[in-house]
């Protein structure tokens, strides 16, 4: 049976907004991450008259005019985030390759392959402060270390 997370979101009047474009980024790799099939956020946009302000991914605007709404900073984290992962189809065969990163808990980090043999890497942890951590990744007999600043 297909897994599905419906109605998920935070409202950003209760934490920043970069904190809420943390973790809807952090829904939408974990869900990847576990091949869910679909993720569905509560709202798109801010609803301040409906008594559910700081849900959408869009800033709330006195009419409502979808055409014209400001996006907040998570939905410029999820845009940023579709945008390098986009592929023009599915229909190929994934090929291995050996990453590891010692020490990873279950949801740190996805490999994706693009049909065009390129892969990204997506690493994160699931936690909101704003400390560096530094990371080792191995890549194949190769190991280069990189700086986290989220």
């Amino acid at each position: 049976m297909p897994k599905v997370a419906t109605e998920t979101g935070w409202p950003s009047t209760n934490i920043t907004q970069n904190q809420q474009g943390k973790l809807w980024v952090n829904v939408f790799l974990s869900a990847a991450k576990k091949n869910w099939s679909h993720t569905f956020s509560y709202l798109m946009f801010d609803e301040p008259r409906a008594e559910n302000s700081g849900y959408g991914l869009f800033a709330a605007e006195p009419s409502l005019n979808t055409t014209t709404a400001t996006p907040k900073l998570s939905g410029t984290y999820i845009h940023s985030m579709t945008t390098i992962v986009h592929d023009t189809t599915s229909a190929f065969t994934p090929i291995a390759l050996n990453c590891s990163i010692p020490g990873e808990s279950a949801t740190v980090h996805d490999l994706l392959q693009k049909s065009n043999g390129t892969y990204e890497l997506a690493v994160w942890v699931i936690k909101l402060s704003g400390r560096v951590t530094p990371l080792l990744l191995t890549w194949a007999a190769q190991s280069r270390p990189l700086r986290s600043t989220t």
